[in-house]
């Protein structure tokens, strides 16, 4: 019996094995990188951080400058010596940190070597955190929004960052402190600064609290 000439041809419309793999493998390939970016879209525009409510207003007359410094309201004299990030992955997962320190993910630490010396005669306020607090610490940023976070307790700032964290308490005459200060805040926030400014009663607004100290150091970490 004769052989059909014809099944014996190759088929050039027809792709090889290999061929065809290599088209799947592409195809995996492009659909795996789409992915991925529209997963870091998603973030990138679903993941708007938002301002401070309430908002926190600046005292008049603020003293305003740039790292590092230093800056003078009153007795107080602040130098913001370094900014660095630390990202939450390197803080060991047992660390005994607030949920405050840790509220999701998205945030890392944003740690800031602070000195903060009393040039007068007298006892001077450094109570930042706590009952009886008399001084805020704030990180602000725009994002675009207006937006202030506290800073995290000494402890958890030493456990963060392996230095020791600003001491939370007044300050001697003449007396010259020095410490790290830990945020915990998205690095997506921009337009950096450190305020210290009176905390004030309830019901007050800021022309009607003290007017020392307010501080604005800017920086870029």
């Amino acid at each position: 019996m004769e052989r059909n000439p014809r099944s014996a041809r190759p088929n050039p419309t027809r792709p090889s094995t290999a061929r065809r793999a290599a088209r799947l493998a592409l195809m995996n390939a492009g659909l795996f990188v789409g992915a991925l970016l529209l997963v870091w879209l998603g973030s990138v525009v679903l993941h708007r951080p938002t301002g401070t409510e309430p908002r926190v207003g600046a005292p008049a007359g603020m003293v305003r400058g740039a790292a590092p410094g230093p800056l003078a309201s009153g007795d107080y004299r602040v130098l913001l010596s370094d900014a660095n990030w630390i990202p939450q992955s390197q803080v060991p997962a047992d660390a005994a940190l607030s949920f405050r320190a840790r509220p999701d993910a998205l945030v890392d630490y944003l740690v800031l070597g602070v000195t903060v010396a009393n040039t007068g005669p007298g006892p001077l306020a450094l109570t930042y955190l706590g009952t009886g607090q008399d001084v805020r610490l704030l990180l602000t940023s725009s994002d675009p929004e207006p937006f202030a976070r506290d800073p995290l307790s000494p402890g958890e700032a030493a456990q963060v960052a392996g230095r020791p964290g600003l001491a939370n308490g007044p300050l001697a005459a003449g007396e010259r402190r020095s410490g790290v200060l830990v945020y915990a805040v998205e690095r997506t926030r921009r337009a950096f600064a450190l305020w210290a400014v009176p905390a004030y009663a309830p019901g007050q607004t800021p022309d009607q609290g003290p007017q020392t100290p307010a501080v604005e150091l800017r920086f870029r970490p």
